[in-house]
């Protein structure tokens, strides 16, 4: 017994990927610690994340 499917698979995108070991850590630094500055501190524990997830995300996507 034989089985012929006919399907198509799309090609998945590969996200861009930062290399770690190349980063200008100084720079991603400073720009964490200006970005945490100009931010609101919130109250809770989950603010307070939420912040300082957001501040390392917009400083790696400079």
């Amino acid at each position: 017994m034989e089985a012929a499917l006919d399907i198509s698979v799309s090609a998945s995108k590969q996200e861009e990927r930062v290399m770690f070991k190349n980063a200008l850590w100084k720079e991603i630094n400073s720009r964490i610690t200006d970005l945490l500055r100009s931010r609101k501190v919130g109250n809770t524990v989950q603010q307070k994340t939420d912040r300082l997830m957001s501040a390392v995300l917009d400083a790696f996507q400079a």
